[in-house]
Formats: structure tokens, C-alpha cells, sequence
């Protein structure tokens, strides 16, 4: 055993020695030194205040370090969320984390690593979700991670918020990329790490501290700003150290050449970046990143590059703007891997022809991008250093990018707008001299310029005003199973701040009116049930100016024909509310109907509006129908999404037992009165393959299961999931107290299901003992219907749990109370409310109104005692152990088609 060596849980070799051998099995690489530095602090349990790195130095292998000390036994976090504050195309992120599972399984170091992407077509997978006690890593936005943070999850249904939240507030590092970007963010983490006031009562004595922490490790790659939401950088940051400076790899990123040079702008800002972009061509050949900042800007540089004369094609310039459809986005690697700016092809310094990327703010961070030379305007410093952060990355002998960069107003620029732009420029003037006459731009020489602090804060944009997050605005936003509360906030300002910005981004996507060829909708609440089931996946999802897609709408609106009255745009929310085409038109209705949303609200556009071109950006001349998810997309890209929607006019609707892993979970009927003999139907249906839970009824799944079973089974793997749990020094496991707790609401979680409303609702089979589980065949769901609310299991196995009590017995009050509502809650209801209606008339109406009352106050209760993140962590755990015994059995009952 080498020096520094000491044995992991497994036996293996966990020390540096041990590091050094399972880096390499897990990256393909031996460490730096600044990585071994790190692993050390690791090893520790100490997770550094922050990471201050420049580019190019491997940042993201912090997962790989994090991984290693997971491998090695250290008590870290369990989930590892990585936060990137940019829609991109691809990020590096997502792709290391998909290596190191695939390295870690190779190399026997792992038997799964879960990797889920809240972005982007792996959106529905939740991987991280299946077991809360194995090592995992989530990669989002800062509005996914966040929103999911504070119970209000965008995209995530009610039921489902509690569970993610639980899962990411607690035993979760959270490595912030780039934390200068999002300084509001930032200092939401810190609050949360922090704990105080948010975490569990005191009066939960030593159990206070049973709950695994939620850590935060922000990192920058500029080297310059400021790292804490203080505004002072972070004492005890990690830094690089002399030792690092003598390693030939850091050597040469930190030496990358890059000279820059400073013009004003002479005409238009598009012209001028395209003849610079054209000189360099001619000059040096190469890869030529152009960076704008403005989208319409982007285009007409792209345009302007088209020269098929020259020898110089469409596919040669690539576009890279954010505000694409996603779909349409993750097909943009081809191009940048052919074009050469992504790293599968960086080792070819000079394709020839030359080839170009156009580029907005969507290319300067979470992405590998990789160029030989750059045009760019001048804008703000912290932005101009990760443009310049993707140009000669890995640097190296004879290796040296010219930069160029335009010094533009641009139109209606405000006195401090242009203050700022004065101040970068000043900046990058006092970058030491090349000998060819150009600035040295080169990452060790940018670190030069914190030297003058004063100067560095003017050239940066200044972080937002934003709230602080206190207990009772938590407390709101917790309680998920409200549709409606006066004190629930939208959590886009603790997000982002708040940004005074005239053109806020809303999200649109396209979808076909399915209900009659005249486009006429059904009453809301059919369509709010639609929506509900058919959730908008992220595939789908257009993230543009409000003023943008107004336009664009607009001018569609004017040359479609569908009727005055005919809906064309419908928003999601507490209730589904629509424009006419007649609106649309109309400045006034348009305005009030597009403004008065909040910031998670999703548009669905009627697909025969039109508005969508084939490379997924809005266009006035994009006629109809758009390609979308229920109507011209591919099988393939449907389960990428999780959903299809099947139409069918001739009785059972068409494909609901369909073939592979296609599942029917719902089916709406469509039927016109006046007409009743011609029946209409949809088909919602689910994509369950052995990686995926993408919603539907989990009542519903391949094979029957008897509740017995479900019961006796659920139980045992709660048990299973509590001797697994890495809880906190003292704790080796959960006492035995919890652990019984645990496993009695499992054990009795489904009892409610017993009901014969409920087995006749769910399409069980007749006669004999009532079943957890069914197939669906023959589900009316309607059934379950009593008083004009849904009778939810939930709420009957609270009943029966006071007619058996002895499930319960040996219980203290408070894990009886925790017992009782994580029962009620483990669907997501009973936060605080759940219906009070049950298919048993032995109790009256009068008292189900009293045991649901009794359960809001019992959700408050705890909530007071554990606090929010504990609380819904508790839920979890029970959640996942219900979970993975239904994933257990569709799994065994998988048919023979999908495993041929």
C-alpha cells in the first residue's frame, strides 16, 4: 500500500494512491495537483467556501473528485447538483457526468450512477429520484434547480414538488458554475446552507441533527469577481498555488497566447464584426468565433458570412442563439462538431474552408466551445472573460489567437451603460503589451487585472436587488397541495433578482387542437385535466423575449385564416385561459393577456398558427402547421419526451395497449353531444422503459399486484432504504426509532386502497383479494368521484390506520404524528389539504372534515418541528420506497418485445 494509502469500504485502495488510481479509471487522465489538493479537503469532509480557477483548468471535474471521495467512504453529500445559468446547446457538465458513469460502471468502482439533466431531452428521466441513499448527479439551470428548491418546481406537478424538494434541501452539494452570474442565487444557497431558521426546531434535541446537510461550493473561472453575495470575495476561497504554475498542463492554459486588439466601430455593428470576421479568415483560416449581443444582431452577422461564391456554405456558419426550441437545440451538435467547435473535433486547429460560429450569450458559458480566433463587441468584463475563455483553450507552443474586438454604442445606450462599456475598454487597455502590438489576453494575464479593484467593478454588470428568503414566504410556498395562496409569492426574484427588464422571457410551445376541426375547446376544466396529463415537456419549450413572441404571434395572426373566435393561444396555470385569434390581433386584449402572467407560466400556441421555423427560432414567415409532440414528431423524439398523444375517431382509441414501452395512463373523450354515436377519444400514454418514470396514475402499470404484496414489499424496502441512508457523524444508520417509524407507513401507506369504489375505479379484477396494482384495462376513474371532490387512498388509510392501530403500536406521539402524515402525504396531498370524501359511509361527512383538518395541522406541525427541507425529505424517503417496488415490478413484467 502506497504512501498516503488507507483502505475504502470495499477494501480498495482510497488514499492518494487510491485517489490518483481511481481518478484515472474515472476521467482517463491522472489528477492535477490542484485536484489532489481538493480531493484532500474532500476526504475531510471539508468543502471549500469557494473554487476560483480560470478557464480551461477542468472545473467540472469537481464531480470527479466529489465521485472519488463517494468511492473512498467520506461523508459527503449524497447528490451532486451542478448549476450552469445558461440554456445552451450541450454543456460539459452533463457530458462529464455521463463519462463518469460510464467509468465508473467499467471500471467496477460503481454499480450505477444515475445522471439526470434538468434540461434539455433527459428532463423526464428522474434517475436521481429512484434511490435517495446512492450517489447521483443532477445537472440544471439556475431556474430549474431553483424553482424545484423552493417547492415550486417549473414544469413539476403539485404532487411531485414535495419530493423533489426534499431531495435536493437535503444531503445535496451544490457546486454554483460561474457564481459571479448569479449573485441572487448565490446568496439564496448560502441561506439555505445556512439553516438558521429554516432547518429543524431545537426542540428536537441530538435528533436535530439527523438530517444530512445541503452544502454549497460556488466556482468561477474568471479569476475576478466577486465570489460571495456580500460582495467581498470568499475568505479561505480554493485557489491555485505555485505548485500548480510548475505543471505543464496548467502552464500552458494559463500561457494560452491571445492578442487583442481594440477598434472602434465604423457603420453598423453587424458589418463590422462580419468584415473582421472575413479578414481573419482570409489571414489565419481557422475556426472564427463571432460574439454579439444582440440576437438580430447574431443573424445578420450570420447572413452576412453565407457566401456560397466564395466557397463558403450554409453549413460553414453556425448559429448559436438561445432562443430556439429545445428540441431543435439539441441537434445543434452536428453542427458544431462538424464546424469543429466543439471538442470532438478541437484537435483540428485549421479545417479548411474556414468555418464560423456566430454566437450570443448562449455561447459564452456551460459550453466546451473551443476557437482559433474572435470577433467580438465590447461588452461588460465579467462577459468578456468567458468569451475569451473560449478561444485557443488548450494554448500550447506556436499556438495564438487573434482577438478582435469593436468598440460600439449601441442604440439608446443609458449613462451607465455607457459608463461601463468606457470602464471594460480601460480595463482591457491596462493588459500588458504583446511584442506583436496586441494586448495579452491570455488567462494568467487577465488574473492581472484584480489588481485594480475599483476599475474591475466598474467594467462588471452590478448584481440585482433581490429578497431574502424567510420562513413564513417558505412556508407558503411548501404548501403544494393549495392550488391557490395570497401569501405564495413567484420565486423568479429570489432566482434572478429583481431585474428591471422590459422584456421578460415566457415560454412557449406548440401543440394541435385535437377537439373538432373548428378549433372550438372544451369547457376549462376538461382542459385543465388535458394539460395536467399531458404536461409540457421540455423538449417542447421556446424561451423568448416577451416582445419577440408578441410580435411574431402577432403578424402570424394576420395571415392565418382560422376563424375571429377561434383560440390560438392558451396559458397554463391555476386555471387554463385562452386568446382568440380576434385577440391576438387586438394591442390591448394582447398585452393584458400576455402580461398579467407569472414568470412559470407556459403559452401553448395552436400548431396551424404557425411562427416556428425548422431551426426551432420564431419567424413572421414560418407558416403552419409547426412539427410538435402530438403531431409530426418521430417515435424516437416521443420518448425522449416521455408522451404521445394518440387521436382516434372509431371507438377504443388506437394504440392504448401499445407495443415496446408505450403505456395508456389516460383517455379523454372527445365526443361531440350532438353528435353521440361518432365517438372521439385521445389517448395520453406514458414511455416506461427500465430508466424512466414519466407520470400517469402509479396505480396503473404492467402487471397486477395484490396490496398485501405491495404492502409487505414497500415495507421491506424502506427498511432497506433506512440501513443505507450516510447520515451525519454520530449516526452510522437511522436509529431504530425511525426505521420502525418508516417501515409502519409503508406498511400501511396503501391501506386506503382496499376501498371497492376504489378497486372497481382502477379496473381491478373481480372477486378475491383487492389489488395495489392493476393494468388499467377497464379503469373508470370517474367513479371516484364523491361530493364533487376525488376521493384520494391517501385519506381512507388514514381512516383505517385509527381502526388498526396496532400498526402503530410502539410509536412515541411525534414519530405516530410523522408516521400519520407522511400516509397522507406520500402522493404530495395533505400539504396541508386532502379531499375529505371516502367511498366508507361508517364515518360521516362531518368528521372526514375533521380528520382533514386534523391532517393540515399535523402537516404544520412537523413542518414546524423539522422544518420545510426536512419534512419533505421524510416524505422521500417513504415516496421512493413506494416507487421502487412499483419499478420492481413493471421491470419483472417487462415483455418479451423490449427485451428481444
Amino acid at each position: 500500500m502506497g504512501k498516503g494509502a488507507d483502505p475504502g469500504l470495499d477494501g480498495r485502495v482510497t488514499g492518494m494512491d487510491g485517489f490518483a488510481q481511481n481518478f484515472k479509471a474515472l476521467t482517463g487522465h491522472s489528477p492535477l495537483p490542484w485536484q489532489c489538493r481538493l480531493y484532500s479537503r474532500f476526504r475531510q469532509g471539508d468543502v471549500p467556501p469557494a473554487l476560483d480557477l480560470p478557464t480551461g483548468l477542468g472545473k467540472t471535474s469537481v464531480m470527479a473528485i466529489w465521485l472519488a471521495a463517494k468511492i473512498a467512504g467520506t461523508r459527503l453529500p449524497t447528490r451532486l447538483v451542478y448549476v450552469v445559468d445558461r440554456r445552451v446547446v450541450v454543456d460539459q457538465a452533463t457530458e462529464e457526468a455521463e463519462m463518469l458513469r460510464r467509468n465508473a460502471m467499467a471500471h467496477g468502482l460503481l454499480p450505477d450512477l444515475p445522471i439526470s439533466t434538468l434540461r434539455g431531452q433527459h428532463l423526464d428521466n428522474r434517475r436521481w429520484m429512484e434511490d435517495p441513499t446512492a450517489p447521483a448527479i443532477i445537472v440544471g439551470t439556475v431556474d430549474m434547480i431553483g424553482s424545484r428548491l423552493l417547492f415550486q418546481g417549473y414544469g413539476v406537478s403539485a404532487g411531485m414538488r414535495p419530493f423533489q424538494a426534499g431531495l435536493l434541501g437535503v444531503d445535496t452539494l451544490v457546486v454554483l458554475d460561474e457564481a459571479h452570474l448569479c449573485p441572487p442565487f448565490q446568496a439564496l444557497l448560502e441561506r439555505i446552507a445556512a439553516r438558521k431558521g429554516l432547518g429543524p426546531a431545537e426542540s428536537l434535541g441530538p435528533d436535530a441533527g439527523l438530517l444530512p446537510p445541503f452544502r454549497l461550493l460556488p466556482l468561477s473561472a474568471t479569476g475576478l469577481l466577486p465570489l460571495s453575495a456580500t460582495g467581498k470575495n470568499a475568505d479561505g476561497a480554493f485557489t491555485l498555488e505555485e505548485e500548480d504554475e510548475k505543471d505543464s498542463f496548467v502552464r500552458d492554459r494559463l500561457t494560452a497566447g491571445k492578442s487583442l486588439t481594440i477598434a472602434p466601430s465604423d457603420g453598423k455593428l453587424e458589418d463590422g464584426l462580419a468584415r473582421e470576421a472575413l479578414a481573419l479568415a482570409d489571414s489565419a483560416g481557422g475556426r472564427i468565433a463571432v460574439f454579439c449581443t444582440s440576437r438580430e444582431v447574431a443573424r445578420k452577422v450570420a447572413d452576412r458570412l453565407v457566401d456560397r461564391k466564395a466557397g463558403r456554405p450554409r453549413e460553414a456558419v453556425v448559429l448559436l442563439a438561445g432562443a430556439r426550441r429545445v428540441h431543435e437545440r439539441e441537434r445543434a451538435r452536428d453542427e458544431l462538431q462538424a464546424t469543429g467547435f466543439l471538442p470532438a473535433r478541437k484537435d483540428q486547429s485549421a479545417l479548411s474552408p474556414p468555418t464560423f460560429l456566430v454566437a450570443t450569450a448562449a455561447g459564452e458559458v456551460g459550453i466546451d466551445l473551443d476557437a482559433d480566433h474572435a470577433v467580438m463587441d465590447l461588452v461588460a468584463a465579467e462577459r468578456m472573460i468567458q468569451r475569451l475563455g473560449r478561444v485557443n483553450r488548450a494554448g500550447g507552443q506556436g499556438r495564438l489567437a487573434q482577438v478582435r474586438v469593436i468598440d460600439a454604442a449601441p442604440e439608446k445606450e443609458s449613462a451607465e451603460a455607457q459608463a461601463r462599456r468606457q470602464a471594460c475598454r480601460q480595463l482591457l487597455e491596462s493588459l500588458p503589451i504583446r511584442s506583436d502590438g496586441g494586448f495579452d489576453a491570455s488567462p494568467g494575464a487577465l488574473l492581472t487585472l484584480r489588481k485594480d479593484r475599483k476599475l474591475l467593478d466598474r467594467a462588471s454588470t452590478p448584481a440585482p436587488l433581490y429578497p431574502a428568503l424567510d420562513r413564513p414566504t417558505l412556508d407558503a410556498w411548501a404548501m403544494t397541495s393549495l392550488k391557490t395562496h395570497p401569501g405564495r409569492p413567484d420565486v423568479a426574484p429570489w432566482l434572478r433578482g429583481w431585474v428591471e427588464e422590459d422584456d421578460p422571457e415566457i415560454t412557449l410551445i406548440w401543440r394541435r387542437w385535437p377537439w373538432d376541426e373548428q378549433h372550438r375547446l372544451p369547457d376549462p376544466k376538461v382542459l385543465q385535466d388535458y394539460f395536467e396529463a399531458t404536461s409540457p415537456r421540455l423538449l417542447e419549450r421556446l424561451e423568448v423575449p416577451r416582445s419577440l413572441a408578441q410580435k411574431v404571434l402577432t403578424e402570424r395572426a394576420r395571415r392565418v385564416d382560422l376563424g375571429e373566435q377561434v383560440p390560438v393561444v392558451l396559458a397554463l396555470g391555476d386555471r387554463v385561459e385562452w386568446l382568440t385569434l380576434g385577440d391576438l390581433r387586438d394591442k390591448r386584449q394582447r398585452d393584458r393577456f400576455f402580461e398579467r402572467r407569472s414568470a412559470d407560466t407556459v403559452f401553448v400556441v395552436c400548431h396551424h398558427l404557425g411562427g416556428l421555423d425548422e431551426h426551432g427560432l420564431l419567424s413572421d414567415d414560418a407558416a403552419g402547421p409547426v412539427p410538435c409532440l402530438d403531431d409530426g414528431w418521430d417515435d424516437e423524439v416521443l420518448k425522449n419526451a416521455g408522451l404521445r398523444i394518440v387521436f382516434d375517431e372509431a371507438g377504443e382509441a388506437s394504440g392504448s395497449e401499445g407495443k415496446g414501452g408505450w403505456r395508456q395512463v389516460d383517455r379523454i373523450d372527445l365526443t361531440d353531444p350532438q353528435r353521440p354515436d361518432a365517438e372521439r377519444y385521445l389517448s395520453i400514454q406514458v414511455w416506461r422503459d427500465t430508466d424512466r418514470e414519466t407520470g400517469g396514475d402509479p396505480a396503473v402499470r404492467r402487471r397486477e399486484q395484490l396490496l398485501t404484496e405491495h404492502l409487505r414489499e414497500a415495507e421491506e424496502e424502506a427498511g432497506g432504504l433506512a440501513k443505507r441512508l450516510h447520515l451525519p457523524a454520530p449516526y452510522r444508520d437511522l436509529p431504530a426509532p425511525y426505521r420502525a417509524m418508516l417501515m409502519a407507513a409503508a406498511k400501511a401507506h396503501d391501506l386506503g386502497k382496499q376501498r371497492p369504489h376504489w378497486q372497481r375505479a382502477m379496473g381491478a379484477p373481480r372477486g378475491g383479494e383487492p389489488y395495489a396494482k392493476t393494468t388499467g384495462k377497464g379503469a373508470t376513474p370517474a367513479l371516484l368521484r364523491i361530493n364533487g371532490e376525488t376521493y384520494r387512498h391517501e385519506f381512507g388509510s388514514l381512516l383505517d390506520l385509527e381502526r388498526a392501530p396496532e400498526v402503530l403500536a410502539g410509536l412515541d406521539a411525534g414519530l405516530k404524528d410523522l408516521a400519520l402524515h407522511l400516509v397522507a402525504a406520500h402522493h404530495g396531498y395533505a400539504r396541508p389539504w386532502i379531499a375529505p370524501v371516502d367511498p366508507d359511509w361508517e364515518m360521516s361527512l362531518a368528521s372526514h372534515r375533521e380528520r382533514a383538518a386534523a391532517a393540515a395541522l399535523r402537516f404544520a406541525r412537523l413542518q414546524a418541528t423539522w422544518g420545510p427541507w426536512g419534512l419533505a425529505w421524510w416524505e422521500a424517503l417513504l415516496r421512493a420506497a413506494d416507487q421502487r417496488v412499483s419499478r420492481r415490478l413493471d421491470q419483472d413484467a417487462q415483455p418479451a418485445e423490449e427485451t428481444a
